[in-house]
């Protein structure tokens, strides 16, 4: 199984942060987590921050170079906190967590809204292509499905708004 075109970040990468759990530094058949699991949890994570990405209005998957090295980061440190988890171990088995029964997934979400929150003005400073997402946007139609212009059906004269030009 290889990381899918749409992902973020590599085993190496991930294996950079946690060599402790790898053999002679890579991951495999042999290895927990195994690298499969590791490319799977690539494939899953990214797919998460594409989706909060696109949810914020930007095209994915990202391109510019910056903003792409800046998804791999994230996405490659997630994955590092679920390979320590793998090994029972991490800021994912802390006594807290367990106590409190918090899902590993549920903090992965959580620190991809935070770090798409944090970076979007910046991604979109980077050229990364953002537009409103359609959960934002005013809904109109302009013409009817046969091509017939539309109107409104209420005029704001109706409700007595009448509205005064002050600069004249």
């Amino acid at each position: 199984m290889a990381v899918s075109s749409r992902s973020y970040g590599t085993a190496a990468g991930v294996a950079a942060y946690v060599g402790v759990y790898t053999a002679s530094g890579s991951f495999s058949t042999a290895t927990k987590p195994t690298l499969a699991n590791v490319e799977a949890w690539i494939d899953q994570v990214s797919a998460l921050l594409n989706t909060a990405l696109a949810q914020r209005g930007f095209t994915v998957p990202l391109t510019q170079a910056d903003a792409v090295l800046g998804a791999k980061s994230i996405v490659e440190q997630l994955v590092s906190d679920l390979a320590q988890a793998a090994n029972s171990s991490g800021r994912f088995f802390s006594e807290r967590n367990l106590e409190r029964g918090v899902s590993n997934w549920n903090i992965v979400r959580n620190d991809i809204s935070a770090w798409v929150e944090e970076y979007a003005s910046g991604l979109e400073e980077l050229g990364e292509q953002r537009g409103a997402p359609e959960a934002t946007d005013i809904g109109f139609r302009g013409s009817d499905a046969g091509g017939n212009a539309t109107h409104p059906i209420f005029q704001r004269k109706q409700f007595g708004n009448d509205f005064t030009n002050w600069d004249s």
